[in-house]
């Protein structure tokens, strides 16, 4: 018993197995080994992984209401050609997990996925035998891996399923042969990315309660496409939505903020992304009067992930007054959509570093730019009591303003363009 107790002991760094009634709880504190901490058959398990953990699944294990739990940010889970199969109801919650090679996931009772983001890469795959409840988590088929569910509801709330990346040599699928599919909100589909990757399905899918067929469909397939149609496949480009079914692929990225400031004499773009479906780049645009547009820079994005992930792009070409920003969000497939429009007001100090000498003056001042001034800026010389004396227009980097017919005394500079941007300087004329 003594023995026992001190390996017991001496595993606590790694783990620490607590029972509770009749369910024990490992906590994994350190990144490691599964066949380490854990039972290969495990019943009655709680198993916590700590903030920016990974457990790393090395045997094929065997579940019974076994539940997976991230403790804070980073917490995840890889599976390298190993099975991982649940006899009875699981649980992933706030985790996510990678299988690689010829790893399978199993399930024989329910599970429930919440906060969680599985990638499924190689020919990795799962097998569904019972239902599957999704919330706000997702779930990617890569290269040529693929899902194949013969019994149970797949459930979708705040969640998605894509076979595919855009890869023209992923053969990646998604097969519901006697298993039911329901899409529960606006926010949450299924999609196949490219002709190469299908979803198949002989049954209408349920979305609101509405119920859409997809095995009499003609998109994508045909005479003149890459694949005949067939039923009940369905080939990429397309997303199955609660709105029906459409013949693109989602949209890359689901954009959760987006701000620009001024910072040090540049414009800072910063933006988070929620999720990323396929996704290709950003191309950074911007404009002088909302109409027309430029592209100033590109950014590339992560790709496919349902983590959140913060990208920036700082912009220093930029001239004075009101610029606008936006981004646009591309697609493997070339695909697109534009974020809403950012602005930012810049005063030509920003963007000239515009000073005046001398001061005090007698006879005239030099108004002098970095940079060439734009032709419609105009200078104008300004009384205390806000009347305008003097007023010239510029395109040069320096300009002399003469100064011989005023009185001494305290004066306003005042350096303006068509946009709305100024710059005032106080200017002491001495006799």
């Amino acid at each position: 018993m003594k023995n026992l107790l001190h390996i017991c002991l001496l595993s606590a760094s790694l783990t620490t197995a607590t029972n509770i009634g009749a369910q024990t709880t490992y906590t994994i504190s350190s990144s490691s080994n599964y066949s380490v901490n854990i039972p290969s058959q495990c019943t009655n398990c709680t198993i916590n992984i700590a903030s920016g953990v990974t457990l790393t699944i090395d045997q094929d294990i065997y579940l019974q209401n076994v539940a997976f739990n991230g403790i804070g940010k980073g917490s995840s889970i890889i599976v390298d050609s190993k099975k991982v199969t649940f006899w009875s109801n699981g649980s992933f919650s706030n985790v996510t997990v990678t299988l690689n090679n010829t790893a399978n996931l199993v399930n024989s009772g329910t599970l429930t996925i919440s906060n969680s983001a599985f990638t499924f890469n190689n020919t990795s795959f799962a097998t569904v035998y019972s239902s599957i409840d999704m919330i706000a988590s997702s779930m990617q088929f890569l290269d040529n891996a693929y899902m194949e569910a013969s019994g149970g509801t797949f459930s979708l709330k705040t969640s998605s399923l894509t076979a595919g990346n855009g890869s023209k040599t992923s053969m990646a699928y998604i097969k519901f042969n006697g298993a039911s599919l329901s899409i529960n909100d606006n926010t949450s589909f299924v999609t196949v990315a490219d002709y190469n990757n299908s979803y198949f399905n002989w049954n209408n899918y349920a979305a609101n309660g509405k119920s859409t067929k997809t095995t009499d469909n003609k998109l994508n397939c045909g005479a003149k496409k890459q694949n005949a149609c067939s039923s009940p496949s369905l080939y990429g480009p397309a997303t199955l939505s609660a709105a029906g079914v459409s013949s693109s692929s989602t949209l890359p990225v689901k954009l959760s903020a987006f701000a620009v400031k001024l910072n040090s004499g540049k414009v800072e773009l910063t933006w988070t992304t929620d999720q990323e479906i396929n996704a290709n780049r950003f191309e950074i645009e911007r404009s002088a009067d909302g109409l027309n547009w430029k592209s100033v820079g590109k950014v590339t994005a992560k790709g496919n992930t349902m983590q959140p992930t913060k990208y920036a792009f700082s912009d220093a070409s930029f001239t004075g007054g009101t610029m606008s920003y936006r981004l646009k969000m591309i697609d493997l497939d070339e695909s697109s959509e534009y974020s809403p429009i950012r602005s930012v007001k810049i005063a030509l100090a920003e963007t000239h570093e515009m000073t005046i000498y001398p001061n005090p003056a007698a006879d005239y001042i030099v108004i002098s730019s970095k940079n060439t001034i734009p032709s419609n800026v105009t200078i104008q010389l300004i009384s205390m009591n806000g009347q305008v004396l003097k007023q010239v227009n510029s395109s040069s980097s320096t300009t002399n303003l003469t100064l011989s017919s005023f009185h001494a005394g305290n004066y306003i500079v005042r350096v303006s363009d068509s946009t709305g941007a100024a710059q005032n300087f106080k200017l002491l004329i001495a006799k």
